[in-house]
């Protein structure tokens, strides 16, 4: 039976952190104490964007979380101290009216520093990371009807190699025309996706695999389709791809279903390293 989750994605595709810090941009008021002990629920809710947008609430997550959050990067873009994953808070933010979403994560990074005494620098390294290419055969993918205005356009805007990614604006006007819903059919994950890129496709497989998705495919148009796989083994090497028994990987699922592929590659990555951070909030 199929089990349909909505989700919301951050489709903002430029990085918070390679900006500088805007240290005047502040929640009104802000409450940080730590989670309860085997609390039931997980998870963030509230803030721009969302039906609650003037009340961020963190429940029970994570400090490391709440760090990838703030700075809009993925668990293998962080370094640090190895009890971040350990250390799990609840922390309810007033966020003044007409704030964006790009302004409440650097508001939630001045709460860090001055809460936590969090002090964090960028720098790159080699690393491996998965471009997504043209399979063999050719894409299998149905461009959307609703496709106007998207291609010829915003060639330029799709990265064509590492580091090179959509303006916010450009992501936003795309984010605005996507869709997508994603569950549960017996043991396969299945995400239906609407008038969507290859680049803000390349971000939901990076936020399921163990290292970075660059859209290298050279695609600027908008797609409609379904992509189903078992979500076992999603840490295994691209060039594998075999079948576990509950249903095709991602990688064979890409190549069979939208007619892409995963090639593992190695380039710059950007990592946000923490210098300094207590464990212990100052009080409220």
């Amino acid at each position: 039976m199929l089990r349909w989750i909505p989700s919301f994605l951050p489709f903002c595709l430029w990085s918070v952190l390679a900006q500088v810090p805007d240290r005047s941009l502040r929640f009104e008021v802000a409450s940080v104490k730590r989670a309860v002990p085997q609390a039931p629920s997980v998870g963030m809710g509230g803030g721009p964007g969302t039906p609650d947008p003037g009340r961020l609430t963190v429940t029970n997550m994570q400090l490391s979380s709440i760090i990838l959050y703030a700075y809009n990067v993925r668990s293998f873009q962080l370094s640090g101290p190895a009890w971040l994953d350990g250390e799990r808070f609840d922390i309810v933010a007033k966020v003044p009216a007409g704030t964006t979403r790009k302004q409440s994560q650097v508001m939630l990074q001045n709460l860090l520093a001055e809460r936590f005494k969090l002090v964090v620098h960028k720098e790159s390294k080699e690393a491996l990371f998965y471009a997504l290419v043209i399979g063999r055969g050719g894409v299998r993918m149905r461009e959307s009807p609703d496709n106007e205005g998207n291609a010829k356009q915003e060639a330029s805007a799709g990265p064509a190699a590492l580091g090179k990614e959509r303006s916010p604006e450009r992501s936003a006007e795309r984010a605005a025309r996507a869709g997508m819903m994603m569950g549960f059919s017996g043991n396969s994950l299945r995400i239906q996706c609407s008038r969507m890129g290859t680049a803000e496709l390349a971000q939901i497989l990076s936020e399921n695999l163990d290292r970075m998705v660059v859209d290298q495919t050279g695609l600027t148009a908008l797609y409609d389709f379904t992509l189903e796989y078992s979500p076992e083994g999603l840490a295994g090497p691209a060039e594998r791809g075999q079948e576990n028994g509950s249903g095709p990987t991602i990688f064979s699922a890409l190549q069979d279903q939208l007619g892409l592929k995963l090639e593992s590659r190695k380039g710059p990555v950007d990592l946000i390293v923490v210098d300094s951070i207590e464990k212990d909030p100052t009080e409220n």
